[in-house]
């Protein structure tokens, strides 16, 4: 990972600490790159609609087949 990807996924994990300390318990990233930093966070369950979509697109063609 670059500087400047080091430098945006450190924001990303500000941002959600904040988050945490308003007691927001969920995240979803949605219609964005943001996934792409792989955010986590030890509190706050973070829902990439990416990766569902993928999952469930992947799901419906196994079922189908």
């Amino acid at each position: 990972m670059g500087r400047q990807e080091d430098n945006n996924k450190a924001i990303l994990e500000n941002i959600i600490d904040s988050f945490a300390d308003r007691g927001i318990e969920h995240i979803i990233l949605a219609c964005t790159d943001l996934q792409l930093l792989r955010p986590e966070h030890k509190t706050i369950k973070i829902y990439d609609t990416m990766k569902i979509l993928k999952d469930s697109t992947i799901k419906q063609m196994l079922s189908n087949s």
